[in-house]
């Protein structure tokens, strides 16, 4: 029924040729072609549900950086049949396909620990291969405490697992390295306590091992000023196999995606560098990493650093790894989609199957600014063929995607792929498509509108109690329109807070304005968009906070604790308590604490000498500015005990990293946080290519509200670029990052 209404409405859509919208290239990863523009392709993926066959494989691969709405896909790829090998087959002039997207997300990779040995006892490492073929040459050394004690252990073949044992005491540091054969990503191995309980895993999910605690190299300092060279070499004469090197100075790349195309090398490629600069190198391993080297020369040719076979970088460059797709949680599926195959040429993949185009029309526009897509055939919905995706140009993507196999297809893994080659799963290659918008469709959201609902939360860097608030819901990234309310007859305000923060238009807006356009405002799920519309400036009231705290004193009182950086333009403070969160219901107990309107710090401090009952007291800070209008900060707390002098309060913070303020800005803005007791902050600043930027440590003796700014310059105090960065804390186990834009 759902099809054939489907169809009637396509029906309906052609017999009304001039509803017809004109498409889009907004993304693509073309096909790889020959000098006559033929799909010279050597790999496609089995992307196809033929449960007839236990087969379920479901390829996917990321895109980012759109603004636009995606309507259509086009897909490329191979037709054939499986029949314990790989048999030529032409689709019909529609096939029916599953289409899936999949959020995008990703964690900053973090200096690796040492595994402690918790108990005394025979520890064993069990190794384990995916593809049930052994390690086809790769091996692993065990440490204890940096003696080898199981050395080139190997998985000779099948699928494991084998075992080796070795004897550790309680506090012992346990290592390993490990040393990439022949498709080293189906190797992976355990470490398991005498106990016989899994305490460490190397290689789970299909990715490399790495080793555990490999230690890290300490940064090549630069010895003097001048022209820095990098020569790449291969033992096997056949370049590095997609491999690739990045090479940074004091944190900012400086040569990005190096490689050496063929041959045995050297192959050159040259840096400058000033006396006493952090050289760190990041080596990302393609096939055969162990013929890979590459050394480094000083101004005067003089050999300083070497690295490899089997490279593993120079010092630690934090990376932004991508996640695989969370394969049973797409944010968007559609399935069973008609897809209008088109025939584009040979092959000379095994079965020789023809080269097809495919072209998805969807039912609605996705908004994902970033993403995973994937697309696949079903026979189990009468597909004739099985669809399998072309690798794409090589000097398109960014050499990471994924191939899922359900349970069922375990026992099928030659159903993987057809190639010249044998790869299967995580994949280092990527696959050809394109992705397209109508032209008829825009991306604005009108607010207000459809997707607008009156009401919402004032932003915390805004005060007012009459503002106009809407709540936007949406996915991807959007434009917001903003429409001037009927009854303004003046000069106007508005705001627009999402993940990234609070926005300002060009406040005010001038009284003939009727809209103005937020661009690029990003959406995601359970994220609403706020809007703010007034006919008053809501800005929050001219005071830079760095701290707000409560603690108890010896003599059981309440000590409120705060510190301006600067302050222009404000009455000043009042203090309010109350024994719950609600703000609506506390009391002022100050009288109005005059401000210094200064550019310098200022401290000040008010006991609170009226508790009188034990239990849980909350504070808020008031700021008061001239023109009558205010902003709280808050609430702490404190736990009070009555009648104990000198007790340990419960400290007032969780230790939390805040929004950025302003965000977009141009070129400072404030990073806030809290901590929750005394300790040792690290800020990092990281670029959209995951590239540090710029470090801030701070050490603060009391728990509070902290800030740091940032002027928007490198750690050399170049000027950055606008664009997005990510603000990483670090304080004892607590890690968190968020975004901010800079524009300018």
């Amino acid at each position: 029924m759902k099809k054939a209404l489907l169809f009637a409405m396509l029906l309906a859509v052609l017999a009304l040729g001039t509803l017809s919208a004109q498409i889009r290239e907004i993304y693509s990863q073309p096909y790889p072609a020959d000098a006559d523009g033929m799909p010279s392709t050597d790999q496609a993926y089995t992307s196809t549900l033929a449960t007839a066959h236990n087969v379920d494989y479901r390829y996917a691969d990321n895109f980012s950086g759109l603004t636009e709405p995606i309507t259509k896909i086009t897909v490329y790829g191979v037709s054939s049949l499986w029949n314990d090998d790989w048999f030529a087959a032409d689709p019909a002039a529609t096939e029916p396909f599953h289409v899936r997207f999949y959020n995008y997300t990703g964690t900053w990779t973090q200096p690796p620990q040492p595994l402690i040995a918790e108990v005394a006892g025979i520890y064993t490492v069990n190794l384990y291969d995916s593809y049930e073929d052994g390690w086809n040459g790769g091996e692993l050394d065990v440490l204890l405490n940096g003696v080898v004690v199981l050395q080139g252990i190997t998985l000779a073949s099948g699928a494991g697992p084998e075992a080796y044992t070795f004897t550790a005491n309680a506090g012992d540091e346990i290592t390993t390295t490990f040393t990439a054969g022949d498709y080293a990503y189906e190797n992976s191995y355990e470490i398991l306590d005498p106990n016989n309980v899994v305490i460490a895993t190397d290689g789970e999910g299909n990715s490399v091992p790495t080793g555990i605690f490999v230690n890290v190299t300490q940064p090549l300092i630069a010895p003097e000023t001048g022209t820095y060279t990098v020569n790449l070499y291969d033992a096997y004469d056949d370049g590095w196999d997609t491999s690739k090197l990045n090479v940074y100075v004091n944190g900012i790349v400086v040569l990005e995606d190096i490689t050496l195309a063929t041959g045995g090398g050297p192959e050159a490629y040259t840096f400058t560098a000033n006396a006493g600069d952090e050289i760190t190198t990041l080596f990302i391993a393609g096939y055969f990493p162990y013929e890979n080297r590459y050394e480094i020369l000083d101004p005067n040719n003089v050999v300083i650093a070497t690295d490899g076979p089997d490279p593993e970088g120079i010092g630690f460059v934090p990376t932004l790894e991508v996640d695989e797709p969370d394969w049973n949680n797409p944010v968007h599926e559609y399935l069973a989609l008609d897809v209008a195959t088109t025939y584009i040429g040979p092959t000379n993949l095994i079965g020789d199957p023809g080269f097809y185009q495919y072209d998805i029309i969807l039912p609605e526009a996705v908004n994902m600014a970033e993403g995973w897509v994937s697309v696949q055939a079903s026979t189990d919905d009468g597909a004739t063929t099985w669809f399998l995706w072309s690798v794409c140009d090589a000097a398109y993507g960014d050499g990471s995607s994924w191939q899922y196999a359900a349970a069922k297809s375990r026992d099928t893994s030659n159903t993987a792929y057809v190639a010249n080659g044998n790869v299967r799963d995580h994949k280092t290659r990527d696959v050809a498509f394109t992705l397209y918008t109508d032209e008829g469709i825009t991306n604005d959201i009108i607010v207000p509108g459809p997707e607008s609902t009156l009401g919402g939360t004032l932003p915390d860097e805004l005060q007012g109690t009459d503002a106009i608030i809407y709540t936007v819901e949406s996915t991807g990234v959007r434009n917001v329109t903003v429409l001037k309310p009927a009854e303004f007859t003046g000069e106007w305000y508005c705001w627009l807070q999402d993940i990234v923060g609070l926005r300002a238009a060009a406040n005010p807006i001038p009284a003939d304005t009727e809209s103005w356009t937020f661009y690029e405002v990003l959406f995601e799920a359970k994220a609403p968009v706020t809007v703010v519309i007034d006919e008053r400036d809501l800005n929050t009231v001219p005071v830079e906070l760095s701290s707000f705290t409560a603690t108890i004193t010896a003599q059981n009182y309440v000590k409120l604790a705060w510190t301006s950086q600067s302050e222009s333009n404000i009455m000043g403070y009042n203090l309010y308590r109350n024994e719950s969160l609600d703000l609506s219901a506390a009391i002022k107990i100050t009288d109005l604490i005059a401000g210094t309107n200064t550019s310098e710090a200022h401290t000040y401090t008010y006991l609170d000498r009226e508790l009188e009952q034990t239990g849980t007291y909350y504070y808020w800070l008031q700021v008061s500015d001239l023109d009558g209008s205010s902003i709280y900060h808050g609430p702490i707390n404190v736990v009070f005990s009555q009648g104990e002098e000198g007790g340990t309060p419960d400290i007032p913070f969780v230790t939390k990293l805040e929004n950025a303020y302003p965000n977009p800005f141009n070129p400072n803005t404030n990073i806030r946080y809290q901590l929750e007791k005394p300790g040792d902050v690290k800020i990092d600043i990281y670029n959209a290519r995951g590239q540090l930027v710029r470090s801030f440590s701070q050490s603060h003796a009391a728990a509070g509200y902290y800030q740091i700014n940032w002027d928007g310059r490198d750690s050399s105090g170049k000027a950055v670029s606008s664009g997005v960065y990510q603000y990483k804390m670090t304080s004892g186990k607590y890690h968190s990052t968020k975004k901010m834009v800079l524009k300018k």
